[in-house]
């Protein structure tokens, strides 16, 4: 029983320490003033998760120019929230009929807007896409 025991715990440490951990993460790149999320696999809030934006952008939000969707598969949903979570205005809600169904929706200029991306309650592919290109003022 000994033995059992020990070799249990040996075997957990192990593979706590030896095997890395995975965890969601979305590939976010801005370059300029456009903002690319892919491998999409958890909630995006344009505020906390997105490096290379200005403090002012972080704290004010963004001047959004267009909010581009580029899905994988049938039936992908792409839901982004003005606001900090899903409570917020839904802004873009694209339903694509297959995977050449690329949604675009254009913004006037106008107020600074905080955007949330909802993962839990869209449907993203592996290969989904979204850019968001901001106004160059």
């Amino acid at each position: 029983m000994l033995k059992r025991t020990m070799s249990l715990i040996l075997s957990v440490v192990f593979i706590l320490c030896f095997v890395p951990l995975v965890w969601s993460s979305n590939t976010i790149t801005v370059s300029g003033h456009t903002i690319t999320i892919q491998d999409i696999d958890s909630d995006w809030l344009s505020a906390t998760d997105t490096t290379n934006l200005t403090t002012d952008q972080n704290k004010h939000g963004l001047y959004v120019h267009s909010i581009y969707f580029k899905p994988a598969a049938t039936g992908d949903t792409c839901l982004i929230y003005v606001g900090s979570t899903a409570a917020g205005s839904l802004t873009f809600d694209p339903l694509c009929a297959d995977a050449y169904d690329e949604r675009i929706k254009y913004y006037p200029y106008g107020p600074r807007r905080q955007l949330y991306l909802d993962f839990s309650n869209g449907t993203y592919t592996a290969g989904s896409t979204v850019v968001i290109e901001l106004w160059k003022y």
